[in-house]
């Protein structure tokens, strides 16, 4: 069995419309000090004033992509015997959590008020391992209750053939 685990676009939509309209925020409340400021010095500050929204803008557009890539270059896949999470882009890197009857301890599905309105969720994976507990997130899962059922059977079949 492979499935491969899907994010909800929407919600990566909704998550780079909030930074955007942060970074515009901090846009015009930074226009507004400097144009506040120049009634003040008595220089030029023309120079100074574009340079400091280009520089706004700028981070901004960093952080708008920034947040998009964080959720577009992450995915899960679940295999026969292992979880494996696959994030970045340039940076591309692999985890891979085996998936037994004895190192699972808990599967755990929740759901914010609009999750359950716009299909999304997150489901939390409790592994044991020699040092202790260690518990992985699938943030943001597209249809989390079909996922959290398979993966819920697919650990059941674990324990039947182990």
């Amino acid at each position: 069995m492979k499935l491969k685990i899907k994010k909800n676009q929407d919600i990566v939509r909704v998550k780079v419309a909030i930074v955007a309209v942060i970074a515009l925020f901090v846009f015009l409340l930074i226009s507004n000090i400097l144009r506040f400021m120049s009634d003040f010095i008595t220089m030029d500050t023309t120079a100074v004033g574009v340079m400091v929204r280009v520089i706004v803008i700028i981070v901004a557009v960093g952080a708008i992509f920034a947040t998009w890539f964080q959720d577009k270059y992450e995915q899960y896949i679940l295999d026969d015997d292992k979880l494996i999470i696959e994030r970045g882009f340039l940076n591309a890197r692999q985890q891979i959590i085996a998936l037994g009857p004895s190192t699972v301890s808990n599967i755990d599905l929740s759901q914010p008020f609009f999750g359950g309105m716009f299909h999304y969720g997150t489901i939390r994976i409790d592994i044991n391992n020699f040092g202790g507990k260690e518990t992985y997130q699938l943030k943001n899962i597209d249809q989390p209750q079909k996922v959290f059922s398979a993966i819920d059977k697919h650990m059941q079949d674990l324990r039947k053939q182990g």
